[in-house]
């Protein structure tokens, strides 16, 4: 019923064992501290990192049948497997703390995170076995992982959930009602099975990153989804990265910068021409700088007949629009770098400016907004028309 202290005096601890070796930690054991266990362990007792700012890592692996917790604001790491049917935790505010499953989880016990500070990151092969809320200041992280998740939600709750080059097998996606409340998508995101669940306030984001999904959106955004490519503060790279051919849009695609001058400018960007089918919204979002929609040399966007793409920034590539193409963001522009043709609506409302750098060319309609919004049509490329021009009372073409 005894105590091991690794003291967070100093540099490092370590407790290591012959090649091979495993540690058994007893029922009624207290291992603490910051340092290292370099060596496997079955862990029947309490394992706790309750420095704060300090890690205590696991490098071999570990079996859980205990408690395996993380207080104080300490990090509890574990680089190898790990396999719990004990009790997993973090300590509720003021003191917090992490757990880090960088080799892979199976879980069959409890998985509890506290209020306080402090993030779940979990990598490799992972059998979540619970469901998981990020409350606020908390980031649950999946990265570098394939996770079995059946019949099991990860929330965000005022917090932070981000999926990093990661596959997700089963399970639900969740944010709450509070603008908090966020989950971020990086690099290749691989959904298998997995429905979105937005209660409001909240938000599914690529933020800040460079994204690609595969899975069960590679192709298609359903109805009542929304997905913000959102730029921050950065100069970097911020895109969604979509696939040639047809992607249905049945959701609310927005690009939104946050302004302040930063060039990493949101961009939704084609690997090869592609049409977005479907009944959906892109908003190019009047707020911050600039938003980009781009592609591959050559390639062509068909917006369909039923899409809505409307807002501030540039298309940067040719457009065949079947659809409705506004520019609606008062005192802005929306343009058209490549040629543009037009078979749906063309429009410029809301005191905005639609303008076409390419030739274009329309047998649907050119329209500005009655007064009191008005708008702006620019064609300074040429215009061939054999459609409608229906200019408004409002600032003019």
């Amino acid at each position: 019923s005894g105590e091991v202290y690794l003291r967070g005096a100093g540099d490092w601890n370590l407790i290591t064992g012959a090649e091979g070796a495993v540690l058994t930690i007893g029922a009624s054991q207290w291992v603490h501290g910051r340092g290292a266990i370099q060596m496997d362990v079955v862990n029947h007792g309490t394992l706790e990192a309750d420095i704060n700012g300090k890690e205590l890592r696991m490098e071999g692996t570990l079996t859980n049948t205990g408690t395996a917790w993380a207080g104080s604001g300490g990090t509890l790491k574990v680089a190898e497997w790990t396999v719990t049917s004990g009790a997993l935790a973090t300590e509720n505010a003021p003191g917090g703390g992490s757990l880090v499953f960088a080799g892979g989880l199976t879980n069959a016990g409890a998985l509890f995170l506290g209020t306080g500070a402090g993030n779940l990151e979990l990598g490799g092969a992972v059998d979540l076995g619970a469901g998981v809320v990020a409350t606020a200041g908390r980031t649950v992280k999946v990265t570098g992982a394939t996770m079995v998740n059946s019949n099991q939600v990860i929330t965000a709750d005022g917090g932070v959930v981000v999926v990093e080059n990661s596959t997700i097998n089963g399970g639900t996606l969740r944010v709450s009602d509070d603008a908090a409340s966020l989950v971020h998508f990086v690099g290749d995101v691989t959904l298998n099975g997995v429905p979105w669940v937005d209660e409001g306030a909240g938000e599914f984001q690529v933020y800040n990153a460079t994204t690609r999904f595969l899975g069960d959106y590679a192709g298609q955004l359903p109805a009542g989804y929304t997905l913000v490519v959102y730029s921050a503060s950065t100069h970097g790279v911020v895109q969604w990265t979509m696939p040639a051919g047809t992607f249905t849009n049945d959701g609310m695609i927005e690009l939104r910068h946050l302004g302040f001058g930063w060039v990493g400018y949101p961009r939704l960007h084609w690997e090869g021409s592609g049409e977005l089918a479907g009944s959906g919204e892109v908003y190019l979002s009047g707020a911050g700088d600039w938003n980009r929609i781009t592609g591959a040399e050559g390639a062509v966007l068909t917006i369909g007949a039923s899409q809505w793409v409307h807002g501030r920034g540039a298309i940067e590539l040719d457009v065949a629009n079947q659809g409705t193409l506004e520019a609606d963001v008062s005192g802005k522009e929306l343009r058209v770098s490549g040629s543009l043709t037009n078979a749906g609506t063309a429009s410029a409302a809301g005191g905005g400016s639609l303008a076409v750098t390419g030739p274009a060319s329309s047998s649907g309609i050119l329209v500005t907004e009655i007064d009191p919004g008005g708008g702006n049509l620019v064609f300074e490329g040429g215009l061939t028309n054999t459609g409608t021009i229906a200019p408004g009372t409002g600032q003019g073409l």
